[in-house]
């Protein structure tokens, strides 16, 4: 099935306002490439996955409840599906704006990797006299020094994100300076 124009732009506008998109190395060595999207509203991520999931691609959803009772509930849609991801951020990315380069950095990722998969599963690979695989170093999951840089990439913007906001809250609330506090704290 394809996606609607109406399903391309609320898919678009959610992503871009709620949504993250990662790309993160993991302790046993392999890459995991995503997005969640997280709110509180229930009603609007499962109309979200329902969107997703007629057009074939996989979601997860969870639920996190505040034990103590002060807070809403937070719900969390969360796609992991390199091919459904491919798929999705082919049609979105050139409608994005505010995470355009980061969709396309991971469109970039994703279309080495698939390609990597694709490449180990067709080529002649040399079998024992038992019929099993000789090589036990699996080539579709060496990382190429691009996918490598990309996941460097994605983690310094992250850093960069994380650095303005810091660097605003001191030019908000002052850098120590009690005179030169814009707002004060409460």
């Amino acid at each position: 099935m394809a996606f609607t124009e109406y399903e391309l732009g609320f898919l678009v506008g959610l992503i871009e306002g709620e949504g993250y998109l990662f790309i993160l190395p993991r302790k046993s060595g392999t890459i995991e490439t995503g997005f969640t999207v997280n709110n509180t509203s229930e009603y609007l991520l499962r109309f979200t996955q329902e969107i997703l999931e007629k057009n074939g691609i996989k979601t997860v959803f969870y639920r996190y409840k505040d034990m103590r009772g002060r807070h809403l509930p937070l719900f969390m849609l969360r796609v992991n599906n390199q091919i459904g991801i491919y798929t999705l951020f082919t049609e979105l990315a050139p409608r994005m704006v505010a995470k355009k380069e980061e969709a396309m950095l991971m469109l970039e990722f994703l279309k080495s990797r698939l390609e990597a998969r694709w490449r180990h599963r067709t080529r002649i690979r040399p079998r024992n006299a038992k019929g099993q695989i000789i090589s036990n170093t699996n080539p579709a999951y060496q990382y190429s020094e691009r996918e490598r840089q990309i996941m460097e990439l994605y983690r310094a913007r992250r850093r960069q994100k994380g650095a303005i906001h810091e660097g605003i809250n001191n030019i908000a609330f002052g850098s120590g300076d009690p005179a030169s506090n814009i707002l004060q704290r409460p």
